[in-house]
């Protein structure tokens, strides 16, 4: 996806296969030892808009949106996931969309427990907003065979990021965090990190050492230097460099195989880390599911 000016507003998003802008990758698509042909159709031929209904709901400048697939046929769009509001829907081509399809009786996931955020100063102006795309994992390590017979679960799971403003005119700061859906319908949040996720030479500022580095004792006396103002998440992938059947289960992945994680720095510099999937998921908060009625 990218961004670009909007039929309907100022800023929309569209959609364009990759093959399209960049040629060369058509022959790894077509490459596959198991399929003979070019590869998978292309959904997205020329630059298309993506759209959101009823179009009362859409808004003058439309950002961060997920797409993820169930299936090879199905995708959806996830528009927001913060602390009140998650909202889907289902791609019908052409780049139009179906109404919002989240279950009405889905409790929020990414609310704050005991009101911190409306009391604590450091994050009284924090906002949540989806950062990359999703990644399909089956809930098995891929070297257990008996474990992956047995059919296991499968889910999505992203990077967020929850963005700080402050009245103290310091730097705005962001917190990696992952959340958790499911793969099936209707793709009820499952699980979101419980403390940012940081990278081994990472620091956050706002938070406590004991809430970070409670595992490594050596940082809480360490005097770490700081690298930049802020640092950000924009993209994962599974890792290349292994034998998949197909260039369709390049989305898909195991709890043991290692994601490739973007890490933006002060809008100026970029760099990547590799993480076993697995570690990215510990130390998960369970979402409250669906309201109970009584």
């Amino acid at each position: 996806m990218v961004v670009s000016q909007s039929r309907y507003a100022c800023i929309g998003l569209w959609a364009i296969d990759l093959r399209v802008i960049y040629p060369a990758i058509e022959e790894t698509f077509a490459s596959s030892p198991r399929r003979l042909g070019p590869g998978p159709l292309m959904s997205y031929p020329t630059l298309t808009e993506l759209t959101r209904n009823p179009p009362s709901t859409r808004q003058s400048y439309e950002k961060n949106w997920v797409m993820f697939f169930p299936s090879p046929a199905t995708s959806y769009l996830q528009y927001e996931l913060n602390s009140t509001t998650r909202t889907f829907a289902q791609l019908i081509g052409g780049g139009l969309t179906t109404q919002n399809m989240t279950d009405p009786f889905e409790e929020p996931c990414l609310s704050e427990e005991l009101g911190e955020t409306e009391t604590n100063i450091f994050t009284v102006s924090s906002s949540w907003h989806q950062a990359t795309p999703t990644l399909k994992l089956i809930l098995c390590a891929r070297s257990n065979t008996s474990c992956i017979a047995d059919n296991p679960a499968t889910v999505f799971f992203a990077a967020i990021q929850r963005k700080h403003n402050n009245g103290f005119g310091l730097p705005i700061r962001y917190e990696r965090y992952f959340v958790i859906w499911s793969a099936t319908w209707p793709f009820n949040m499952l699980a979101i990190s419980q403390h940012p996720i940081l990278l081994a030479n990472e620091t956050n500022r706002g938070w406590k050492p004991a809430e970070i580095w409670d595992d490594v004792p050596e940082a809480k006396d360490e005097e770490r230097d700081i690298w930049g103002e802020f640092t950000y998440t924009t993209t994962i992938a599974y890792a290349w460099g292994r034998a998949e059947s197909d260039i369709r289960e390049k989305g898909t992945g195991y709890l043991d195989d290692e994601v490739i994680l973007s890490v933006g720095i002060d809008d100026k510099d970029g760099l990547y880390g590799k993480v076993v999937a697995a570690d990215l998921l510990q130390c998960l908060r369970i979402c409250p599911g669906r309201m109970r009625f009584s």
